[in-house]
């Protein structure tokens, strides 16, 4: 399958709404089983398969440190 992914083996995004991001790329790309876990006290994570290519959802709260919570978007939309 041929998708604007190819040639990497990841993609990551800091997102503020877990739902929406998810819903926004499943409506985007066509995937909709997400895997969602808390990955740590501060984070939470979605992940899915788009071909070979992973997407990597990223949600933080307080005390995470600068390499996230500086990239979180202003606006969740």
């Amino acid at each position: 399958m041929f998708t604007m992914f190819n040639g990497f083996h990841q993609f990551g995004f800091v997102a503020r709404d877990l739902g929406y991001a998810t819903a926004m790329l499943g409506e985007r790309y066509g995937v909709t089983t997400f895997r969602r876990k808390r990955l740590s006290e501060w984070m939470e994570g979605a992940h899915v398969w788009v071909g070979n290519t992973m997407l990597e959802l990223i949600v933080v709260g307080s005390g995470a440190p600068p390499i996230y919570s500086d990239y979180i978007p202003d606006d969740p939309r």
